[in-house]
C-alpha cells in the first residue's frame, strides 16, 4: 500500500522541468497557514522531487502538504494530476468536484494565493 509520501513523489515526478519550477515558485510565495512556517530561503532552488516531498511533509504534515500540492498543481494547470492526487490520498475537507471554484478554496483550510 502506498503512503501519502509515495503519492506525492509519484505526482511531482510527472511534472516537467518547467512545471516543477512553477510549482516551486508557488511554494516560495504562498501565504502560510497559521501555525506553520515557510521554508528557509534558498532551500527549494535545487531540491529534487524526493527532497521537496520530504520538506513538504516535515514542514506541513501530510494532509496540508497534499492540499498545498493540489492547490499549486491547479494553479499551474495540472488538473489531472491534482484530481488524481486527491483520489489516491483521500484527503478530506477539500472540494473535489471543482478545484477552481473560489468558494471551494474559501471553505477549505487553504487560503487562495
Amino acid at each position: 500500500m502506498k503512503t501519502v509520501q509515495d503519492h506525492l513523489v509519484d505526482t511531482l515526478e510527472e511534472l516537467g522541468q518547467d512545471e516543477l519550477k512553477k510549482f516551486k515558485s508557488k511554494l516560495n510565495r504562498f501565504q502560510v497557514k497559521e501555525g506553520y512556517y515557510r521554508f528557509p530561503p534558498g532551500r527549494l532552488g535545487k531540491a529534487e522531487v524526493l527532497d521537496l516531498v520530504q520538506m513538504l511533509i516535515s514542514y506541513y504534515k501530510e494532509d496540508y502538504a497534499v492540499k498545498l500540492t493540489v492547490e499549486f498543481l491547479t494553479d499551474i494547470n495540472m488538473m489531472v494530476l491534482a484530481e488524481r492526487l486527491l483520489k489516491e490520498t483521500g484527503v478530506a475537507d477539500f472540494c473535489f468536484a471543482s478545484l477552481l471554484d473560489s468558494q471551494c478554496l474559501a471553505s477549505s483550510s487553504l487560503s487562495p494565493i
